[in-house]
């Protein structure tokens, strides 16, 4: 049997801010193609790790866009890292370990494994009106990413408390109309936002123009964390 706290403290020192844990066979809510057990049939846990973003590359949104970029990569290279380190040590015990890092697909904008259902089954949070994995601790200013492995851990408990309530900053935000009409929105499910909107911008207005970009606004927007994000961000030197 796996320790469960030595997985967790593992992926912590390794730059890791967030670290959960959820069964595999319980992503349903995700697109068919991109759950846990589409990968690896005898998946029994999920592990779903999240680094905090740079807030106060958030706030300088969009003057701050090629620093928000910039700060992005250098955290996803520690998740990466991280994630690639706990399937490691998990193959080490004898069981199936595969990591899903940061990275999607331009078309879908989606990974391969749906790395935001994984949150929410692991309990690390729930989705916000923006479709993205809001967090107690950070809102949507985290990364995500996952590693799905045949090592049966104890599940943590989903999220209980609700974070978003739908106060709508995110809609007005978004320069592209994505999040127009949020019909359908379940904060274990999230709803369909017009990803083609979003691909628009991102690909064919900002990078074009600037080179590897993000958009990052309504995640600005978003006041869900910002108290503990401004407060990490006074202390970090």
């Amino acid at each position: 049997m796996v320790d469960k706290n030595k997985v967790k403290k593992l992926a912590l020192r390794l730059g890791v801010d967030l670290v959960g844990f959820g069964p595999a066979r319980k992503m349903d809510a995700a697109p068919a193609g991109h759950r846990a057990t589409d990968f690896l049939p005898d998946a029994e846990t999920i592990i779903s790790a999240a680094i905090r973003i740079n807030y106060s590359a958030v706030e300088g949104l969009p003057k701050t866009r090629r620093e928000y970029v910039n700060a992005n990569d250098g955290a996803r290279t520690i998740l990466n890292e991280a994630l690639v380190r706990v399937s490691g040590y998990l193959e080490e015990q004898g069981y199936s370990a595969i990591p899903f890092l940061q990275g999607t697909d331009r078309e879908l904008m989606m990974g391969d494994l749906s790395l935001k259902h994984a949150a929410v089954v692991a309990g690390i949070g729930e989705f916000g009106l923006n479709n993205l994995v809001l967090t107690p601790q950070f809102g949507p200013r985290v990364l995500l990413g996952a590693v799905v492995t045949s090592a049966p851990i104890k599940p943590d408990p989903p999220l209980k408390i609700q974070l978003c309530d739908r106060c709508g900053a995110c809609l007005k935000a978004c320069p592209t109309g994505a999040l127009k009409d949020p019909k359908g929105y379940n904060r274990e499910k999230g709803w369909t936002i017009d990803k083609h909107r979003c691909f628009h911008y991102i690909y064919e207005v900002l990078e074009p123009r600037y080179g590897h970009y993000s958009c990052g606004l309504c995640i600005k927007a978003c006041p869900v964390g910002k108290n503990r994000s401004h407060k990490l961000a006074q202390k970090t030197p």
